[in-house]
C-alpha cells in the first residue's frame, strides 16, 4: 500500500481548519495553487520557520510544517486562470469572520485587562454568562484554575472575591455551578463595562 503523498495529506488536514470551511476536499485541492505561497517544513524535532520570514502571508501550523498562505490573496481577485471563484469567496469569507472573532475576543480581553480590580472583572464575567445563556444558573466554561490564569490572578484571591459575593447574597455557587440572586447588584458592580456577545 502507497503511503499518501504530501499534497493530500496538506489537503486533508487543510479541510479541518476553518479558514477552509464549508469548501470539499477535492476544492482545497483545486484552489491550492492560488492560495498557498510556501510550504516550509522544520526537520524531525525541528521548530517550523517563523512567521517572519513571510510577513506578507497568513500562517497556518500543521504537524510541524507551516503552510504560508498568500496575503494578497485576501487582498485583491485571483489573478491565475482558475474557475474557483466561488471557493475565493468563501475563504475570503471565512477569514474574515476568523478575524472579527480574534478581534471581538481582544476586545472583551481588553475590557477585562483594564478593569479596576478583581471583584469589577469576576462580576463581568458572570454578567457576560448570564447574558449568553439567559438563566440566571449556569456553568462556569473555566474551572477556577483556568479562571484565574485568565486574570492573572492568585486562585485564593479568586477564590476570596468569589466567596465576597456569595456572603454578601448576590450570588451562589457549588462548584462550577453559579446562580446570580441580584443581577442588578452583579451590573453595578461590573461597572456596566461587561462584554456584550
Amino acid at each position: 500500500m502507497n503511503a499518501p503523498d504530501r499534497s493530500q495529506t496538506l489537503t486533508d488536514q487543510l479541510c479541518r481548519n476553518t479558514i477552509f470551511e464549508g469548501l470539499t476536499r477535492e476544492q482545497i485541492a483545486d484552489i491550492l495553487p492560488c492560495i498557498v505561497a510556501a510550504i516550509k517544513t522544520g526537520g524531525r524535532g525541528e521548530q517550523a520557520p517563523p512567521q517572519k520570514e513571510m510577513p506578507d502571508a497568513f500562517s497556518i501550523e500543521i504537524n510541524g510544517s507551516v503552510v504560508y498562505l498568500s496575503g494578497d490573496f485576501f487582498l485583491s481577485p485571483c489573478v491565475k486562470d482558475c474557475t474557483r471563484r466561488e471557493e475565493h469567496q468563501e475563504i475570503v469569507r471565512n477569514m474574515l469572520r476568523l478575524l472579527s472573532d480574534k478581534t471581538l475576543q481582544l476586545n472583551k480581553k481588553i475590557l477585562y485587562l483594564t478593569a479596576p480590580d478583581l471583584k469589577t472583572k469576576i462580576a463581568m464575567y458572570l454578567c457576560e454568562l448570564y447574558d449568553a445563556c439567559g438563566s440566571r444558573t449556569f456553568n462556569m466554561p473555566l474551572n477556577r484554575d483556568r479562571l484565574a490564569e485568565f486574570f492573572a490572578v492568585a486562585r485564593p484571591s479568586l477564590s476570596r472575591e468569589l466567596v465576597g459575593l456569595k456572603n454578601s447574597g448576590v450570588i451562589d455557587f457549588y462548584r462550577s455551578v453559579v446562580t446570580i440572586h441580584d443581577v442588578e447588584k452583579l451590573r453595578e458592580i461590573a461597572g456596566n463595562r461587561e462584554p456584550r456577545q
